[in-house]
């Protein structure tokens, strides 16, 4: 059976047009192609009732005007070539034609130095009027009762609320790709928003999120024929989800999941799992390396070398974070300071030895045990019934701690150290403190070759659990890359008979559990991975540190920042949460209504 023709434009219509948002999407599009330089956009009823887009933009003459309802009719492109070096936003001459199968509309437009313009109104693909009229330059469009024909998509339309939420999506993303054109917003005759032209792109930016203001690092890239700008947040400000990652590709707002894997690279470990910090990324690259012509709503990209532009992306990013005075990317290489963080190197180390912010992180990371290496002379190392965090320093090392004007007050909830500086306080959070030192130390000592065991004079037997058994079976040669001699008792047992000399003895079965747990977590990966094995060190890391709720003495206090001082990066842990936050005189004295009063 052959479909007839109204049901072939009708479902042609619906792959263009969706919902309200489709329409407002479309109509900006041409609006932006037309050189509009403000764009309003009015609705009711989320758009199913009205939508109406007007624009000061270049306008139609009367023969175009006449054409723009028919399928496949449009004045960007004239041949199928035109759509390989594409540089408008509209392209395929349906938005206009499909609009007009599905609903009421009415097109009114006037070209620049013309005393007037035309109006054509259509009714559900019928044609009803063409007449002159008056009105400014530009053109207005009105869509009434959306699938008003089409009962049956039209129920599956939202409430009212969610189909307003997706047109002020798509507004916001023509506004975020189009900073130097005026967007303003109403909704049941309430303006939502006026969004005047702005100079910059971060201007633009912060007008909608102001939160990133103080946290925005600015990045431009050019590599090969790609010109990559960026303005993306410092790990300190993260989001549960990702609401503020923005990615636009010759104007266009696109999705594509490479762009999703280079944010994730790029940041690594300093943000927590689960988290997402907000990116504006825009590229400009040559029309004729990239399709958009991939799906109905123009939203899929396809690069002609997509590990060519995935890599591009990838680099520019981990450059931003790197060299943006905030911290260093995943690699964790030569950390910089944000003032912010300087203020706070400060106080560590005026409360450790009075050296100078800078030399933070810079230094080499003191041993928190003497290592006990097996050699031919050596012998088995003895069970520590007692656990010896943070090993004494020499006396006279000692005497070089020099409090200056910062005063160790002591540690709140058993977790987290108290430190008083000038006009601030200090809170590091312990078990995060250590895990940073833990890992790095683990790491590099995996990442030297050179992992050296002590063996225990009295093993340590393990059960491991049944879910987890095969897989640890399989694994065991891992865990002896790294150090540990590990034997099968039977069953589910195991005996633990040597452990890698930068791990405590009482923490032998923990560490091993963190393996574990990364071996369950990451089933059907690679164990032999660099991936797996940076994750088994960071769960190691993690059980091997001193937990919230475990006492410390102030001497061992002073040990554990004096090794935090020497790692790479002292300010989160190897899972990207925070190791220490500042609390100001200032908002202090808010509190007790000593300001501003």
């Amino acid at each position: 059976m052959t479909l007839d023709y109204n049901t072939v434009v009708k479902i042609a219509a619906g792959e263009v047009i969706d919902r309200p948002a489709s329409i407002v999407r479309e109509l900006i599009d041409n609006s932006l192609d037309a050189a509009a330089t403000v764009i309003k956009v009015a609705i009711s009823g989320g758009g199913k009732q009205y939508i109406e887009v007007q624009d000061d933009g270049c306008g139609m003459d009367k023969s175009d005007l006449e054409l723009c309802t028919k399928n496949h009719t449009t004045s960007k492109i004239g041949t199928f070539d035109d759509i390989i070096e594409l540089r408008t936003l509209g392209f395929r001459g349906e938005a206009l034609s499909s609009i007009a199968e599905v609903a009421d509309m009415t097109v009114l437009s006037r070209l620049r130095h013309t005393q007037s313009g035309y109006r054509m109104e259509t009714a559900f693909g019928r044609f009803k009027s063409f007449t002159e009229t008056g009105m400014n330059t530009g053109t207005t469009i009105i869509v009434k009762d959306l699938f008003g024909n089409l009962p049956a998509r039209k129920k599956f339309l939202s409430n009212d609320s969610t189909e307003t939420r997706f047109v002020n999506q798509e507004i916001l993303k023509k506004a975020l790709a189009f900073h130097d054109t005026g967007f303003e917003f109403s909704s049941h005759g309430e303006r939502k928003y006026l969004a005047s032209p702005k100079r910059t792109l971060v201007e633009r930016i912060v007008e909608f999120f102001p939160d990133t203001v103080e946290h925005l690092i600015p990045w431009e890239r050019h590599d090969g024929g790609i010109k990559i700008t960026a303005y993306l947040t410092k790990p300190a400000f993260i989001r549960p989800n990702r609401s503020y990652q923005y990615f636009f590709v010759n104007r266009r707002a696109v999705e594509w999941k490479h762009f999703y894997f280079a944010i994730q690279n790029a940041y690594g470990n300093l943000i927590p799992k689960g988290y997402f910090p907000a990116v504006f990324l825009y590229l400009e690259i040559d029309p004729a390396e990239v399709d958009f012509n991939v799906h109905p709503m123009k939203k899929e990209v396809r690069f002609r070398e997509e590990s060519v532009v995935s890599k591009a992306v990838q680099n520019a990013l981990r450059e931003a974070l790197s060299d943006s005075d905030g911290i260093s990317p995943a690699d964790e290489s030569e950390m910089r300071f944000t003032p912010y963080e300087r203020k706070i190197a400060g106080a560590i180390g005026g409360f450790l030895d009075g050296r100078s912010a800078g030399s933070l992180g810079m230094t080499e990371s003191p041993r928190i045990s003497p290592p006990h290496t097996r050699n031919e002379n050596s012998s088995p190392r003895p069970s520590v019934p007692e656990r010896e965090l943070f090993p004494a320093r020499p006396a006279e090392e000692s005497a070089k701690i020099d409090y200056l004007d910062y005063r160790y007050v002591g540690i709140v909830f058993s977790a987290y150290i108290m430190l008083e500086g000038g006009d601030q306080l200090l809170f590091i959070d312990q078990h995060a403190a250590h895990e940073r030192i833990n890992y790095e130390k683990m790491r590099d000592k995996y990442r030297s070759g050179h992992t050296s065991s002590q063996e225990l004079l009295v093993p340590v037997q393990i059960d491991i659990p049944l879910k987890a058994a095969d897989m640890f079976r399989e694994n065991l040669d891992t865990l002896g890359s790294m150090g540990f001699e590990i034997e099968h008792f039977g069953g589910n047992s195991y005996v633990i008979r040597s452990i890698p000399d930068y791990i405590d003895y009482n923490d032998t079965v923990q560490t091993v559990m963190g393996f574990i747990e990364t071996l369950t977590e990451n089933s059907g990966g690679d164990p032999h991975s660099a991936d797996f094995i940076d994750s088994a060190i960071k769960q190691m890391a993690c059980k091997a540190s001193v937990r919230a709720g475990e006492k410390i003495t102030e001497p061992e206090v002073r040990e554990l920042l004096k090794n935090l001082a020497g790692t790479s990066m002292p300010f989160s842990c190897p899972h990207g949460r925070p190791v220490i936050f500042s609390l100001g005189k200032t908002e202090i004295e808010k509190q007790f209504k000593r300001l501003g009063f």
